[in-house]
């Protein structure tokens, strides 16, 4: 369709641009260049946003280390897996997280099995 052509189009041009810009000098910050094209072409214009994610006032600083894994809804993610029947240790493996830190989010969260 002429829509997907298009965007095909702008994608390409969008890449091309990128190369280009990289060519012109060592000084270039190409993590920029490439975040403003993935705002351009993320919904509403705006992919990334600006901010930090931000901090969960229940877990500490160590913990919110492990957090990122899960998604951003951790606390709905670990209570699916857990509803799936899987182990802490079955969840750590998937999520790459230590057991222990599995266990002690169910725990924080008040996530109980149901066996």
């Amino acid at each position: 369709t002429q829509v997907s052509w298009l965007r095909y189009f702008f994608v390409t041009s969008l890449i091309h641009a990128v190369f280009m810009h990289r060519s012109m000098g060592p000084n270039m910050n190409d993590k920029h260049i490439v975040d403003d094209i993935i705002r351009m072409l993320g919904p509403g214009g705006s992919a990334l946003s600006y901010g930090t994610p931000s901090a969960r006032a229940e877990l500490t600083g160590q913990l919110q280390k492990f957090v990122h894994p899960l998604g951003p809804t951790p606390k709905r993610c670990l209570e699916t897996f857990v509803d799936l029947g899987l182990s802490d240790a079955e969840i750590g493996r998937y999520f790459r997280i230590p057991q222990h830190v599995v266990t002690h989010l169910r725990e924080i969260w008040k996530i109980d099995r149901t066996d």
